[in-house]
């Protein structure tokens, strides 16, 4: 038929690309074959399609209750930790405390009271007395001893916390009142502080007790002929540990259980009675720390002296002449 092309379209050759390799030409097809698709040989968990990856919900319960064995059982040991380097520190400041009394001692021959004049009149303590030798000259001068600690310008200084008078692991909860919390008293003895004798370290020397007896001053070389420094305490912790009423301890109000404290109630207890009234309780050496309380004595060491230490022996170590030299307690 004219007009009409009978041709057939030609097929399409496979293009060749020549490369030489070694002296010899290579021809190449350019269409490059199909590649094989790869199959993973790895087995699936049952109930999980193949190639989905990541843990099933039991999985993650599994471990999340491994994590939580792990915390439980590492837990404990973490507090113990952190509690020791507070204990650590707790004695370090009754150190420094310590070595400040000795230096008051060696300037002045004597150790300081425990208040300025009568407690009744709240004028300042020895741990105002040994400002000085803590690194506190300023502190000290700015002291009136003229006035109550609560009057202008002690107010300023009774509510500044000093961290040398401050136990780490001292819980205070609520404080009412002018001061800041601290966290040592002076050791008075094994009596009632306002109605006994001042047997301890530390006397209020100004004071005429009910025995008619007037306290004097000690001093270090004075305990040393009598029971022995390294016998006697000079310093302990008085936590605001008590239920009910907590602590009143402050390091510049020269009262019983602000700053002075004694034996003559219940050691390291966590109560004052029933309604939190025994008063002997509350002048009484007590911590935050577990089992016990720290004391410096007036050799400068550093101990601690157990929860259920015997009666006995507590009240020859805060008494400086009851012919009792105690060691290995």
């Amino acid at each position: 038929m004219s007009g009409v092309s009978h041709d057939l379209p030609r097929p399409v050759r496979p293009r060749h690309r020549e490369e030489t390799r070694n002296g010899y030409v290579v021809k190449h097809d350019s269409i490059r074959p199909r590649q094989r698709r790869r199959i993973s040989t790895a087995t699936t968990r049952p109930g999980v399609p193949r190639g989905v990856t990541g843990f099933t919900l039991v999985e993650l319960l599994v471990v999340i209750s491994i994590i939580g064995i792990l915390m439980s059982l590492m837990l404990p040991a973490v507090q113990a930790a952190r509690e020791s380097a507070r204990k650590t520190q707790c004695a370090n400041n009754l150190k420094q405390m310590g070595l400040a009394m000795q230096g008051f001692d060696c300037t002045h021959r004597k150790l300081p009271p425990t208040t300025f004049g009568s407690h009744m009149d709240m004028k300042g303590t020895a741990f105002v007395s040994i400002l000085p030798y803590l690194e506190k000259p300023a502190a000290f001068e700015q002291w009136d001893m003229d006035v109550a600690a609560t009057d202008p310008p002690n107010l300023e200084l009774i509510e500044t916390v000093i961290p040398v008078y401050r136990c780490p692991s001292m819980v205070v909860g609520d404080h009412d009142g002018p001061g800041k919390p601290s966290s040592y008293a002076l050791s008075t003895g094994s009596g009632y502080y306002r109605l006994e004798e001042d047997n301890g370290a530390v006397t209020e020397y100004q004071a005429v007790r009910s025995s008619g007896q007037k306290e004097r001053r000690t001093s270090l070389s004075m305990i040393s002929g009598l029971d022995g420094a390294a016998s006697t305490f000079l310093i302990g912790e008085l936590s605001y540990g008590l239920e009910i009423i907590g602590g009143f301890t402050q390091w510049a109000i020269g009262y019983p259980y602000y700053s002075a404290g004694s034996t003559a109630g219940v050691f390291d207890a966590t109560d004052a009675g029933p309604e939190g009234l025994d008063f002997r309780t509350w002048e009484t050496f007590r911590s935050d720390h577990p089992g016990g309380a720290a004391f410096v004595f007036c050799d400068g060491h550093v101990d601690f002296v157990e929860k259920n230490i015997d009666s006995a022996i507590l009240d020859q170590l805060a008494n400086r002449d009851d012919g009792k030299q105690i060691k290995g307690f």
